[in-house]
């Protein structure tokens, strides 16, 4: 059934645990009639491949028996394996089409054989299971396709969102092709004006997630050009995601559907980064006034840092470690970097961030040493001295 198994030297492939003798078994078990034996062998066959995150020497030759089993009919677990590629088999978010992470020795063989799924993931757009859609799209626009697919897949994500019935589903489609054209813009330059007032529509819509995706997308295309109120609709977003569980669903929810891992947090903080330094600043000090929690404070100033100081489009840790100085009191505790930066040796812009976190109360309601993350050692009373010696405090 799975054609090409047996041709595999799965002996002489190594994987989590040893040699990989034991995954055509595991992936005939895949298939099982049984619900219980099919669920097992999965969760098995993951650990094997990409035990927390470690892919090996295995994981690549398994993939195209995996988008086999996408193509049948009838098969059960596609939402499963879709979602296992973006999750843990693909360690890419969206926004790294601007920001590519490190590669492992296999990364690249794995890159190339999920891709090669390409025509199996486009026919799952019309899966009359709404999840299958879902992950099938997540696939299509987290995934490094070769730059000729890019016109392909943004064409297919513009008629699923025209024909899309499930609002959840459409949702993820224009949070999609928004990505996808920012990351592609050279490429698909042809038909941004087209896809700009396709966003513009539904920011005029009245479903909350929906407007609030549109918006992010009109912001990763239209960057410094965006209108004030989609801004601000985005700093909302990420101050304060609790107004998602609100049933007037203002912002995004906080998880899109069902397991994806959009927030209105990462896709605000995406968007925002499109911006110039000054606006971008601007959003950031409003977010920070509106969050009410100095988790979600730490979450705003540390992605300001990233943006800033490594130019990342992503989101840090916000948790950190917590432990307890001396005198008791709780602090949260980063990675300090072992590179120490100089306030003298900052740019205007790295400047202006770093007063912008030091003057944030929310922030520092319980003690951390974030900014020694980026470089930045010394006490916040002595940091914003130093700055207010400057004019820039």
């Amino acid at each position: 059934m799975l054609q090409g198994l047996d041709t595999v030297d799965w002996l002489n492939l190594k994987h989590n645990f040893g040699t990989a003798e034991n995954l055509p078994g595991l992936l005939r078990q895949v298939l099982s009639d049984e619900a219980e034996t099919r669920r097992k062998a999965f969760i098995n066959l993951k650990d094997c491949i990409c035990h927390q995150g470690t892919t090996v020497e295995a994981t690549a030759p398994v993939i195209p028996f995996l988008i086999q089993m996408l193509a049948m009919e009838g098969f059960q677990n596609k939402a499963g394996i879709l979602a296992f590629f973006v999750i843990e088999l693909i360690p890419c978010d969206y926004w790294e089409y601007y920001d590519p992470p490190e590669w492992t020795p296999w990364d690249a063989d794995i890159r190339r054989e999920v891709a090669k799924g390409l025509p199996v993931y486009l026919n799952l757009l019309d899966d009359p299971d709404h999840r299958v859609r879902i992950w099938a799209i997540t696939v299509l626009f987290s995934t490094w396709f070769p730059e000729d697919h890019a016109s392909t897949i943004a064409t297919a994500l513009r008629q699923r969102i025209t024909v899309e019935v499930d609002e959840g589903v459409k949702t993820l489609a224009v949070i999609g092709l928004g990505a996808l054209v920012a990351g592609y813009r050279q490429i698909l330059a042809g038909r941004i004006a087209e896809d700009i007032r396709l966003f513009q529509h539904f920011w005029q819509s009245e479903q909350g997630a929906l407007r609030y995706v549109a918006g992010s997308s009109l912001t990763r295309l239209l960057e410094d050009q965006s209108p004030e109120d989609v801004i601000q609709r985005l700093v909302l977003g990420m101050a304060r995601p609790e107004l998602s569980e609100r049933p007037s669903g203002i912002v995004l929810p906080k998880f899109l559907v069902e397991g994806t891992i959009i927030t209105e947090e990462t896709d605000a903080i995406v968007a925002l980064s499109h911006l110039s330094p000054e606006r971008r600043l601007r959003a950031y000090t409003d977010a920070l006034n509106l969050t009410d929690t100095a988790e979600q404070a730490r979450l705003i100033a540390g992605t300001l840092l990233e943006n800033i100081f490594n130019g990342s489009r992503g989101m840090i840790s916000t948790t950190g470690h917590t432990a307890k100085a001396k005198d008791g009191t709780p602090i949260v505790e980063y990675q300090a970097t072992r590179q120490e930066r100089s306030l003298d040796t900052l740019t205007n812009e790295q400047k202006q961030a770093i007063r912008l976190v030091l003057e944030a109360d929310k922030m520092w309601e319980i003690p951390n040493n974030l900014l020694e993350r980026f470089g930045i050692f010394g006490s916040r009373e002595k940091l914003l001295a130093r700055l207010k010696k400057e004019g820039l405090a």
